[in-house]
């Protein structure tokens, strides 16, 4: 790509502007970030920069950067560098395919893009094919003759395509007239300006391919016969009548009104047939609005940047506020930006002068070859004048020679009436001459007006040329006005440098809070030193609770010497001394950890007021500086609108501004020095400090290695001497029971070891520590143990303490047990979804928890056996309880991960189920019919009838809900995928499975019923309504899961609800039906009592009474079994 014009920063402003434009904002393209992107293009010379960054940006993935990107390749085929037209037509084929892809998408902006790609691969082949027309399609006089080298068949050629063009452009603004009526929307939207904004292109190249059509038409005319041209006028009327409307189209729309003159079209099209209509056609005008206003807000933006806004020029105070405002601190400038600025404006500046020189240019040659018009008809009017003067001389000397002949020969009458004839026909000619003479002199006075009309307009262009030189020499005083100002902006560079200062001073103070952290971190390492201490004294006291039960022991024994007595008495001393040296030192730790968390917490408030009061101080800050600007902003608005004029004014005299141009390219090399400069400084210091922070955090680390060192040193010091004493202690104490002590402290070391390589070997996996089969072993192992520590309890208790080792090891495993059970159980309850089952399981842990207490107490009290065994037994059923609803939260997740499957199949399931249901009835019906008659065969048509209806209405509702569900699906699950979806709505898949399974239930028992009621010989049809209202409840349930989670103005879900209030219909239906057919039955087997006697028909109504009693009662308990049935299910469900 050819962008090595473009340095790196205009690289990225280019990028930047293109990003802007092509956002995915639903609003219109902003025209400044089409005007850079213009101005790129004429920077780079040529569209390699422009192509370069557009195809990067999301055009395949959102429809409104692509509609954007079209409309601004559009402004920039038509304004930007000539060369755009040539390294734009290797990108033919990614428009087709763009415009191929969204043509897929029926929203509205699909079709407009697939139609707007279309227009620009015609307008791209018709510059490829004709490369001496323009971008913008703007020719002078006389240019379109040249191009065409007055060749009748290039003529021929370039009316067709334009034609075709035109064609293009109205088949353009039909769609996107149409996306407009079809969706509603306003032109005073920004939706629907975003879709308008590209007509007003469309315009402009419509109006200069209509001029050209009709010189084409008209050059075509003259050539050619007319016969050969019908087809090309009948094209051109259609084009007419398109166009026309299209233009009063667009000129109706408010939106329009302040971007651009639409141009008016005349009534009816130039009749070709004429030449004369090439005179009396004008073309039409054309005028846009917002590239006015667009390059005065442009002008502004730069003037902004140009001038010193904080000049000191007396601002307009409203009559409320009088008060002084203080003077804003200067703000930061962004010199880069004001250079870059300057330059646009410089070039935008001599693009205008050379229009103007050839706007200039223009009417002088259209004046003089007026003016040689003008005196060439001149020429022609007198010579015809002068021959029609000596034509009547003529005929007046013929009258004479012919009346002095009449009167010498009186026998030449008849020649004489033929004179006299031929004289008025030539009076008549003369008449007609005179008539021709007084129009084209009236043509004469006009043109001769016009011409005095074009003096006066070039004496009025001399004029503003005068004032644009005087307006020139200002704005050379308002540029040294500039240079006065650049001493300023130094100004604010020091500033600048000094604000840098204070940054690194800012990094200054955060290296010192890194140190307070660094020193919070010291803290913390030695609270965790002292609670590492606090854990050896426990286990210390531990040790001494042993040694006080060995003593115990050794106090029962009564045939030990004297001799041990003394030794035992000594022991005793030792071991006061060494508690109190123990209570000693732990009274000393823990006050040192109190004193050291109350220093590490006045640390951090300090800390949080510190950045509290410094985030406060910053809000204040920015406040200020928010203030400022606003008034700031308010003084530069007359400096802008003064400095508006004169800047747009200064046209012609540009060679003054290249001059500032190159100082102030000076400037900018001095300025990017010095901020270079400032920037490596910045760096260095920064780099330093880093060097810095890192020295003093390899020292720290350093230091914490080894004050961790020696305090493990200290501990293995420790231990080894109380190791070293105890050891002593014992043998000077216990001589005898020394193997028994020895094996105790064994097993309470290999039941320490053990439980230090099991908590290695889970931190290893750590995953699985919080899962439920690790639970459930945990529990199993727990189980054999508490069973273990009854036998070995009741052998302890009974057997004098002997079997001490056994009891320690076992009561360590248990209690390393018990903990981790308590923690892994609660880390499960915390990480689970289901927060009611997480509830239940967590107290149900917590009753666990004292259960465990309570065992430890009485084993701690020495209670009974039996008492143990009653606790163990309690604590293994609680331990059971959990580890089965552990269980069954893992079923639950497993059941959970296979939803997808199960929704799909009980879905599936319903499908045949309802389908299979409305073949039987269907089968039932032809049964019927073939074997049934009279009444019984009208009654079975009925109801196999109404029920048919209501099964094709259950199928139509099924699918609707199966389109619902996808809807749900895909607009629900993101980025996830369905099974994933399913998951993590599990109660709305069960709701959604357990409807399925109703409806299938539901249709399979509504077939068993019309089955039962058209075979057996009933006389009512209370299973057919029963079933009927089932399958309309279980319906209802699968509608409301589906339109639980579907989004409001679904299609889908009103079509859902349409077919479930025609299933309601049916089932009414079926249920009239039913009871109209159970009453005509009823009425077919009337009672004759006629025959009865009075006796008889007396314990006939007794019987009756008695049955009808117990058909209240059994009403009555089936009733109450349906509700409790209701009731179960419910709760089921």
């Amino acid at each position: 790509m050819m962008t090595n014009s473009l340095s790196d920063k205009e690289y990225y402003a280019l990028s930047l502007s293109i990003g802007k434009a092509l956002n995915v904002h639903e609003a219109p393209v902003k025209s400044k970030h089409v005007r850079a992107a213009i101005i790129g293009t004429y920077h780079s010379n040529g569209g390699h920069a422009f192509w370069a960054i557009a195809i990067r940006q999301p055009l395949q993935d959102n429809r409104i950067t692509a509609w954007k990107f079209c409309f601004v390749l559009h402004k920039i085929l038509r304004e930007g560098h000539h060369l755009v037209l040539n390294h734009s037509m290797r990108h033919r084929t990614m428009l087709h395919e763009l415009g191929k892809l969204w043509g897929h998408l029926a929203d509205g902006y699909g079709l407009c893009i697939l139609q707007y790609s279309k227009l620009l691969i015609n307008k791209l082949n018709f510059h490829d094919r004709n490369p001496k027309f323009p971008g913008n399609l703007v020719l002078r006089r006389g240019e379109l003759e040249k191009i065409a080298a007055n060749d009748i068949n290039v003529y021929f050629q370039l009316a067709i395509e334009m034609f075709d063009y035109l064609d293009e452009i109205i088949a353009l603004q039909a769609t996107i007239f149409n996306s407009i009526t079809t969706f509603a929307v306003s032109s005073m939207t920004s939706a629907g300006q975003c879709r308008l904004i590209p007509l007003i292109p469309c315009i402009q190249d419509s109006n200069q391919l209509y001029d050209f059509c009709v010189r084409l038409m008209f050059l075509l005319h003259a050539k050619l016969q007319e016969d050969l041209l019908v087809h090309h006028r009948e094209r051109f009327r259609t084009i007419f009548r398109q166009l026309n409307s299209f233009y009063k189209q667009s000129g109706q729309l408010q939106y329009f009104i302040n971007l651009i003159t639409v141009p008016n079209l005349p009534k009816n099209p130039p009749n070709f047939l004429q030449q004369s209509d090439l005179g009396n056609y004008t073309a039409p005008r054309l005028k846009i609005i917002a590239e006015d206003t667009a390059s005065e807000s442009d002008n502004n933006s730069v003037v902004d940047n140009l001038v010193d806004t904080q000049a000191q020029e007396t601002p307009r105070e409203s009559p409320v506020r009088r008060e002084p405002t203080p003077p804003p601190p200067a703000p930061t400038v962004n010199y880069e930006r004001m250079i870059k600025d300057r330059e646009d404006i410089i070039v935008q500046l001599q693009h205008e002068n050379e229009h103007q020189k050839s706007v200039f240019k223009r009417t002088i040659h259209e004046r003089e070859e007026r003016e040689h018009r003008i005196q060439e008809q001149l020429s022609k009017v007198t010579s015809e004048l002068a021959e029609l003067q000596n034509e009547v001389v003529q005929i007046r000397l013929q009258n004479e020679e012919l009346e002095l002949k009449a009167e010498t020969a009186p026998n030449l009458e008849q020649k004489v009436l033929l004179e006299e004839e031929k004289s008025k026909m030539t009076e008549e000619k003369f008449q007609k001459l005179k008539n021709m003479y007084t129009q084209i002199r009236d043509e004469h006075i006009n043109l001769l007006r016009k011409h005095g009309e074009t003096n006066k307009a070039l004496q009025e262009n001399q004029k503003n040329m005068s004032e644009l030189s005087n307006q020139n020499e200002e704005v050379k005083s308002k540029l040294h006005e500039l240079e006065m100002e650049r001493s300023k902006i130094t100004e604010l560079q020091q500033k600048s440098i000094s604000e840098t200062t204070e940054r690194v001073e800012g990094y200054e103070k955060r290296i010192a809070s890194l140190e307070q952290e660094n020193k919070n971190l010291l803290d913390q390492f030695q609270d965790v030193d002292s609670s590492k201490s606090a854990q050896i004294a426990e286990l210390q006291i531990k040790l001494k609770e042993f040694e006080d039960k060995c003593e115990t022991a050794f106090n029962n024994v009564v045939r030990l010497e004297e001799e041990k007595k003394v030794i035992e008495e000594n022991y005793s001393q030792t071991s006061i001394k060494s508690d109190e040296n123990y209570k000693e030192l732990l009274n000393t730790m823990t006050n040192e950890k109190a004193e050291l968390e109350a220093t590490f917490k006045e640390k951090e408030q300090e800390l949080i007021l510190d950045f509290e009061t410094r985030i406060a101080e910053l809000q204040q800050e920015n406040q200020n500086i928010q203030a400022q600007f606003q008034e700031t902003d308010s003084n530069k608005d007359a400096q802008i609108e003064e400095l508006q004029a004169k800047l747009k004014e200064a046209e012609e005299k540009c060679e003054d501004l290249s001059q500032n141009v190159a100082k102030l390219e000076d400037e900018k090399e001095t300025i990017e020095e010095m901020y270079a400069q400032n920037i490596a400084k910045s760096e260095e210091n920064f780099k330093e400090m880093q060097e810095t922070m890192s020295n003093e955090n390899e020292e720290l680390k350093t230091k914490f290695k080894e004050k961790e060192q020696e305090l493990l040193e200290e501990i293995e010091r420790r231990t080894t001497e109380l190791q070293t004493q105890f050891d002593g202690d014992l043998l000077q104490s216990k001589i005898k029971n020394d193997a028994a002590l020895s094996a105790l402290m064994k097993t309470v070391l290999k039941g320490f070891e053990e439980l230090s390589l099991r908590s290695v070997q889970e931190g290893e996996t750590p995953g699985t520590q919080t899962s439920s089969a690790y639970f459930i072993m945990l529990s199993d192992e727990l189980q054999d143990l508490l069973t273990k520590l009854t036998i070995i309890y009741k052998s302890f208790s009974e057997d004098n303490n002997l079997n001490a080792e056994g009891f320690a090891r076992s009561i360590i495993s248990s209690g390393h047990l018990f903990t981790l059970i308590y923690d892994r159980g609660m880390a499960i309850c915390n990480t689970l979804t289901n927060i009611n089952s997480g509830e239940k399981i967590a107290n149900e842990i917590k009753n666990y928890g004292t259960s465990m207490m309570e065992l430890f107490k009485l084993l701690l009290n020495d209670s009974d056996p039996e008492l143990v065994k009653i606790n163990v037994e309690k604590l293994k059923e609680q331990v059971y309880l959990i580890t089965n609803m552990v269980g069954d939260i893992t079923s639950n997740k497993d059941e959970i991960d296979k939803l997808e499957d199960l929704v799909e199949k009980e879905l599936n399931s319903m499908d045949r189920a309802v389908e299979e249901a409305a073949k039987k009835i269907a089968e039932m019906l032809t049964q019927s019919r073939a074997s049934d008659n009279g009444i019984k065969l009208e009654v079975n048509e009925k109801i196999l009838e109404s029920c048919t209806n209501l099964m094709k209405c259950i199928q139509i509702l099924v699918q609707k809900s199966r389109k619902v569900q996808n809807e749900i699906v895909a607009s629900g699950k993101g980025s996830l995928s369905t099974k994933e979806f399913y998951k993590r709505n599990h109660q709305w898949t069960e709701g959604l499975i357990s409807a399925g399974k109703s409806v299938a239930a539901g249709a399979k028992f509504l077939v068993d019923a019309a089955n039962k009621a058209v075979t057996e010989q009933s006389n009512h049809m209370y299973d057919v309504i029963v079933a009927a209202q089932e399958i309309a409840a279980c319906v209802a349930v699968l509608v409301v899961s589906s339109r639980v989670k579907a989004p409001r103005d679904s299609k889908n879900l009103s079509e859902l609800k349409t077919a479930s209030k025609d299933v309601t219909e049916c089932v009414g239906a079926v249920v009239a039906t039913s009871k109209n057919c159970s009453q005509q039955l009823e009425e077919n087997q009337e009672f004759d009592f006629t025959q009865l006697s009075i006796h008889q028909a007396k314990t006939r109504e007794m019987e009756i009474q008695v049955k009808v009693l117990e058909l209240e009662q059994s009403l009555l308990m089936e009733r109450r079994k349906l509700s409790s049935l209701r009731r179960q299910n419910y709760q089921s469900e």
